[in-house]
């Protein structure tokens, strides 16, 4: 069997067992790809995701500025820049956490993270169309996951979603 650790997994500075595990470098080639096949429709992840997200949580809208385009393209940047530099696992994490603290002085809370993270991965399966996948899903929806736990500060993720994907 082979073992490989999710770039974004908190747990790798403080396992030993998984401190030797090399990073999934084709769980991160996978997500490369699939976001970028989304960029190459300009806005449309960001404005499928805010659409959604604002449609179905109308008491979220109050959180964000009335002029979505900044906020659009900070998102979409994020994803790029975090993708881009998954091969630099603790500059991620570390940046990532910093993200988790300006987040929370706006007034996220954790119950809107399985949200966001909810709405954004049905966003990207409709974006990316018939690139979508069961495995690129898991692949993002086990990323998103991460993140959120990084954001919140949090060592571990939660294990009540079973997705298959590797950790």
């Amino acid at each position: 069997m082979k073992f490989s650790t999710h770039p974004l997994s908190p747990d790798l500075a403080t396992r030993r067992d998984l401190q030797a595990a090399p990073l999934d470098l084709e769980l991160a080639a996978r997500l490369h790809a699939s976001l970028g096949g989304m960029l190459a429709h300009g806005h449309a992840l960001a404005d499928v995701f805010y659409a959604g997200l604002f449609s179905r949580y109308p008491e979220l809208r109050g959180m964000f500025r009335s002029d979505m385009s900044i906020q659009k393209q900070k998102l979409l940047q994020t994803l790029e820049w975090i993708v881009a530099n998954l091969s630099r696992p603790a500059e991620v994490r570390a940046a990532v956490r910093e993200l988790g603290k300006k987040h929370e002085t706006v007034g996220v809370r954790p119950e809107h993270y399985p949200i966001v993270r909810d709405v954004l991965v049905e966003s990207m399966g409709k974006v990316a169309g018939n690139a979508w996948s069961r495995e690129i899903e898991a692949d993002w929806r086990l990323s998103i996951d991460l993140l959120s736990a990084l954001m919140m500060g949090k060592q571990h993720v939660p294990r009540g979603d079973k997705t298959g994907t590797r950790v």
